[in-house]
Order: structure tokens, then C-alpha cells, then sequence
């Protein structure tokens, strides 16, 4: 999604600084968003070094000047075959997992926190429907991945997934990402999302979490109303974590966040931020030529 064509004019770039206007920051400070799951494993990702990560694009999707939402593919496959893993992680393992209402909860289940929020696909309650995290039962995180390699863009800083005509994923190499995932039939987690779930750990203060991994054919995207446990395999993947150590994360973006977010001025940006920023801010000013 291109940039905010009526907030990019706020952003103040300066060769590899950039910063908010002061009116923008004063008027939208309190609106500016919180750290969810995945922008905490862009942050963190990006401080360990990993590729296609920045954490540039991170502060201007939490100040409101640029947004990626997924394709509408990916909201479908969710909305039709998380609820189905869901329950069956419930009878798997005897727990009962809730599924937040987003609407509900505003997209926010850890309102008392003023930095990080989010929604975790599943958090365990007692027979009145009350969270209860007492006797330490995990919290669960559902994954969709796709058993081949799927097409992507490289723009430099971030992949982009390649879609069809018809707005599918297009198929790089048929099996390849199910064979580089599955190892003595257990699934290697990639570090983003032990990340994203550790950090819902840590704000619940529960030592357990588990993810429910289910591997998606071509088909599962064009028709996930068809999508059935009995064709489809469902992998279980305990994670604990080293809460001393996740802390030390914890305080690393909670410090990212004040100094970059609360006083509006942006991390520095890097060769390829500057790349993406300089096109992105070309499409969106060819899109102000097409409104007039």
C-alpha cells in the first residue's frame, strides 16, 4: 500500500535522518500505534542483523504515515482455517483456547500496556470464559504456511509477495518450502515468529506457548472454505522462553520507542530505506496526479 498521501508531507527527510513536522507530532501523538507481535520481530530481527528487515518502515506504520495490510487472500485464508485449527488445538490437547473478537477489544487485548498490544490467536479460559493463565497452560499461535516457495519482490529491505491475476500467490517451487521446513517430521520455526509469540508470552506471563502449524496447497488460497484436517496435517511445536534474557528485549524496544516514537524522530535510515522511501513517495505522488 503506498504511503499517506495526506501525512507524507509531514515527514521531514534529511539524508539518512529523518523526523516528523512538530504539528504532526502534536496532533497525532496520541493516536500513534502500539507494538504488536510483528513489528516487535522487525525491531528485534533488525538488531540481530536479519535480511529483509527494517525498523524505518516499522516507526512510520506506527506513526501512521505508511501501512501494509495483507491481501485479501490472506484474510480469507484466516478467517476460514484459524477458527478450524483452533478447535482442533482445543480437543488436541484438551484446552480451551479463546479467540479474541477484534471489534470487541478494539484490536487490542493488552489495553493496560502503553507500548506493546496486539491479539493472540488463542489464550486459554476457565469454564466462565475468564483468561486464566494460573496453572501456566500455553498460549496458542496459529500459523498458515504454504508447503511450496511462493513467489516474492525483492525491493531491497522488505519482500513483497508476488500475486496472479486472480490475486493468488504465485508458486516459485512446488514442495520447496515444505522440504526446508520439515526436518525429522518437526517443523524449524523461523525466528520472527518465536518472537512474535514470545512476546505475548512475556506479556502474560505465561512459560509456555504453542504454535499450530498448518501447511497450505495452492488450492487451500483459492477455496479456504474447503480447507479439512483430514487432508491437511497440523504441527505442534512447544516454545518456552528464557524470560531474563527476553526482558532484555523487551527494554530494547520499549527504549526504540521512546526515543524514536515519543519524540517523532525517525531511526536512521539506511541505503535501501532511502531506496524504498524514494519510490514509494513517487507512487503516491503519481496517485495525487490521478485524484485531480
Amino acid at each position: 500500500m503506498p504511503i499517506n498521501k495526506n501525512k507524507i508531507k509531514y515527514l521531514i527527510v534529511d539524508g539518512k535522518n529523518a523526523k516528523l513536522d512538530h504539528y504532526y507530532l502534536r496532533k497525532f501523538i496520541g493516536k500513534f500505534k502500539k507494538v504488536t507481535a510483528s513489528r516487535f520481530s522487525n525491531i528485534i530481527s533488525y538488531k540481530l542483523n536479519c535480511p529483509y528487515t527494517s525498523e524505518f518502515k516499522s516507526w512510520l506504520e506506527i506513526v501512521g504515515i505508511w501501512s501494509e495490510p495483507p491481501a485479501p487472500v490472506f484474510n480469507n485464508v484466516g478467517n476460514y482455517i484459524e477458527p478450524i485449527v483452533r478447535e482442533s488445538a482445543c480437543k488436541h490437547f484438551n484446552i480451551n483456547w479463546q479467540a479474541w473478537n477484534n471489534k470487541d477489544i478494539r484490536w487490542d487485548a493488552f489495553k493496560d500496556n502503553k507500548i506493546f498490544g496486539g491479539i493472540p490467536d488463542g489464550e486459554p479460559v476457565d469454564e466462565k470464559g475468564v483468561i486464566d493463565y494460573s496453572t501456566n497452560l500455553p498460549i496458542l499461535e496459529i500459523k498458515t504456511m504454504s508447503v511450496d516457495t511462493l513467489a516474492y519482490e525483492d525491493d531491497g529491505n522488505s519482500l513483497t509477495m508476488k500475486l496472479d491475476e486472480m490475486g493468488f500467490p504465485q508458486i516459485l517451487e512446488r514442495e520447496a518450502k515444505y522440504k526446508s521446513l520439515i526436518v525429522n517430521n518437526t517443523i524449524n520455526i523461523p525466528l520472527a515468529y518465536k518472537l512474535q509469540l514470545g512476546l505475548y508470552m512475556y506479556l502474560r506471563n505465561t512459560d509456555n506457548g504453542i504454535f499450530a502449524i498448518t501447511l497450505l496447497e495452492v488450492e487451500d488460497y483459492k477455496h479456504p472454505e474447503y480447507y479439512s484436517t483430514d487432508e491437511r496435517k497440523i504441527y505442534y511445536v512447544w516454545q518456552f522462553i528464557d524470560r531474563k534474557y527476553f526482558k532484555t528485549l523487551i527494554e530494547y524496544v520499549e527504549d526504540w520507542y521512546m526515543k524514536y516514537v515519543k519524540n517523532g524522530i525517525a531511526p536512521p535510515l539506511t541505503d535501501d530505506d532511502l531506496k524504498w522511501l524514494d519510490r514509494e513517495t513517487k507512487k503516491t505522488m503519481w496517485n495525487i496526479e490521478d485524484d485531480q
